[in-house]
């Protein structure tokens, strides 16, 4: 049996690790969120964070007893986002959005976010 030569293991090995990060760094929602609860919340946009592999937004959301809580919500990368017209520049501290998604199993203020829509424009997002 011939072995292979040092220079393509180390690129064999290099590649694998890569796709094994890669991989890695993607969570599927149904283990960090409860698919099998969801919530609909509406709030105030305190930060949007446009990155990948998922943008958040900050939302500052008041209960039923008037106390406000800031929650974060996660949801696609920055492309696919954009392909539904959400940018940095379309989605803006101050606005008001009515979210759907699911809540962190952990029970942290944690949600990951189906749709959503702003009332005062209409501007929705639906998660492919």
């Amino acid at each position: 049996m011939e072995c292979l030569p040092r220079p393509i293991l180390t690129f064999i090995g290099i590649a694998a690790l890569g796709v094994a990060t890669d991989t890695s760094a993607q969570h599927s929602v149904a283990g960090q969120y409860d698919p099998s609860n969801p919530v609909t919340v509406e709030g105030t946009i305190v930060e949007v964070l446009m990155r990948n592999p998922h943008s958040r937004i900050h939302l500052d959301i008041t209960d039923d007893a008037g106390d406000t809580q800031t929650w974060t919500l996660e949801m696609d990368d920055v492309e696919d986002m954009a392909e539904q017209g959400v940018t940095s520049e379309t989605l803006l501290v101050g606005d008001e959005i009515v979210v759907h998604g699911f809540p962190a199993r952990d029970g942290s203020r944690l949600i990951h976010i189906e749709s959503f829509q702003r009332p005062s424009d209409g501007l929705e997002y639906e998660d492919d």
